[in-house]
């Protein structure tokens, strides 16, 4: 994902990797605080939000502050997580697979 969007909007962005059992990489971004919030907030919720079927993170950032879940949710003190599902776009990756070379990458259940 492009992390330099959310940052140009001022909010605080990580990047994660996650790995799975099975071996898949997956990207995972986090805002822990909006732009109105600070760390020092007491009700500190952690949200998941995952995109849909050929979806990735950055549906739920692009369209800015003011119309955009993540945005939203980080500026009303939730700790926000933006997920990849294996497979999108930003988790195409494994330990020992290539996803572009090995047809038993796409086999995940």
């Amino acid at each position: 994902m492009n992390t330099e969007i959310i940052a140009k909007y001022g909010y605080p962005i990580e990047t994660h990797e996650i790995s799975t059992e099975d071996g898949y990489l997956l990207d995972v971004y986090r805002l822990p605080y909006g732009r109105r919030s600070s760390t020092k907030e007491i009700n500190r919720y952690p949200v998941i939000v995952n995109h849909g079927l050929m979806g990735s993170a950055e549906n739920f950032i692009l369209t800015g502050p003011n119309k955009s879940l993540s945005y939203m949710l980080a500026d009303n003190g939730y700790d926000v997580w933006l997920l990849n599902s294996r497979g999108s776009w930003h988790s195409r990756k494994h330990k020992t697979m290539d996803p572009d070379r090995d047809m038993q990458y796409w086999q995940f259940r």
